[in-house]
């Protein structure tokens, strides 16, 4: 485990890649949470569900980066406050096809895609949304770069639907580099950088110490694959 931070009340884990969050099936291992619980027991009794013990929130499997546990009940209650309140920051490096003219958000309803449980689709009309229980999400970006086929974001989710910037970048016809669950079959063409997963890791979270109220932040550099791809890249 890479420990950013801990102490009585919350530990901020910087997750690897290819590293499930949290087990599906009780007997299933090899996960985060499994390697947490291991390292702190107290984990077992925080939290709604046994299987997601003191997590506030999630990455997707192949997402790399910070995310914060709450080690006593109190910490649970604030910090889950917090993300429903929006307060809790989540920043994210992307790498998206194609060029982006200019920042600004995307503001959607997300739910399960109607042939697959494996991925998330956006829908629009009223009646999809109650149908397929979509949820509004908000992803809030900003151009930190532009190369020749790609421009890296700098994107900030106020909600945390699942895989939204994923599915959220990929309605505006920018998949991320990487991504093969979003990607349309002619963005694979051009997408050349050979990754194996998508192009995306949460490189900032800030938040309000559920006791003491210090706000405290926290950023991780991008891992070893994604910047390695990126120098790769020509700039625009």
């Amino acid at each position: 485990l890479k420990i950013a931070y801990e102490d009585k009340e919350v530990i901020v884990v910087d997750k690897p890649a290819h590293m499930p969050t949290h087990p599906l099936e009780p007997e299933e291992k090899d996960t985060l949470t499994n390697a947490l619980v291991a390292r702190y027991p107290e984990l077992t009794m925080i939290g709604d569900s046994r299987l997601e013990p003191g997590l506030v929130h999630r990455l997707d499997n192949d997402t790399s980066g910070l995310l914060v546990v709450a080690r006593t009940p109190r910490a649970y209650t604030v910090l889950k406050e917090e993300f429903r309140q929006e307060v809790l920051k989540k920043e994210y490096l992307a790498l998206v096809l194609g060029e982006v003219d200019k920042g600004g958000k995307i503001d959607s309803y997300v739910g399960h895609h109607p042939e697959s449980q494996k991925k998330m689709e956006v829908f629009k009309e009223k009646e999809q949304i109650v149908k397929h229980k979509a949820r509004r999400a908000l992803t809030i970006y900003e151009v930190e770069k532009r190369f020749q086929g790609y421009t890296l974001v700098r994107a900030t989710i106020k909600t945390g639907v699942m895989h939204q910037i994923r599915v959220h970048f990929a309605s505006i016809e920018h998949p991320l580099a990487g991504d093969r669950l979003y990607q349309r079959s002619r963005f694979r063409k051009t997408d050349t950088l050979g990754l194996s997963r998508q192009f995306l890791h949460s490189s900032r979270l800030g938040f309000y110490h559920p006791q003491d109220r210090r706000w405290l932040e926290f950023f991780s550099a991008l891992p070893e694959d994604l910047s390695k791809s990126l120098s790769s890249l020509k700039p625009r």
